[in-house]
């Protein structure tokens, strides 16, 4: 779950992207892990549903540690999926993703 106002707009030559409304100073909380607010489903959860949902899943949310796939419920969705991000991820003690 977002802690700060976002927008989505295009970001040159990589498609949408999620962008704060204000600039964030280094080391802020911008995502917090709520699974009351996102959607969290197992690999069984995921193949029960119709195509076109479990293509929305899969596209959207990211495969966590414990096999299970989590979607955010607001614009997190569209975060840095980049292999040199411009944030950092910090995970519990079983690897599953607690804030950015």
């Amino acid at each position: 779950m977002l802690l700060v106002e976002t927008y989505i707009d295009f970001s040159p030559g990589k498609g949408l992207g999620l962008f704060a409304k204000t600039d964030l100073n280094k080391g802020i909380k911008y995502w917090i892990r709520n699974e009351v607010f996102d959607k969290l489903l197992s690999q069984r959860q995921i193949q029960s549903l119709e195509k076109i949902a479990q293509d929305y899943f899969t596209k959207y949310g990211f495969l966590e540690v414990s096999g299970n796939w989590y979607l955010c419920g607001d614009n997190a969705r569209f975060s840095n999926h980049s292999e040199s991000p411009n944030t950092k991820n910090y995970f519990n003690k079983v690897g599953l993703l607690q804030y950015c």
